[in-house]
């Protein structure tokens, strides 16, 4: 039910920001098996995949379990997940 909600805070943030980053992570493969890009999005200096973690929009999902950013992401969900913000309301 927030699938939306991500998606227009996603785009706000991207057509807002002045300054995008796309940043490769070294324990990552710089695609997935359908051959997107992955990389970690940086708005105005501010990390979009943390922000969409810690305002509860995205579960945590790596496609190894050791990159450039996972413990930092996982401790945002885990706050998330406490106060029961969006997709981790019960």
């Amino acid at each position: 039910p927030f699938g939306v909600m991500a998606a227009d805070y996603t785009c706000f943030q991207l057509t807002a920001a002045k300054k995008l980053i796309l940043e490769s992570d070294p324990y990552e493969n710089e695609t997935d098996q359908y051959d997107r890009v992955l990389a970690w999005v940086w708005a105005d200096g501010v990390l979009l995949n943390a922000q969409l973690v810690e305002l509860g929009y995205a579960e945590v999902a790596f496609v190894n379990t050791t990159n450039l950013h996972s413990a930092d992401l996982m401790k945002l969900q885990a706050q998330a997940q406490k106060v029961h913000l969006k997709i981790w309301k019960p």
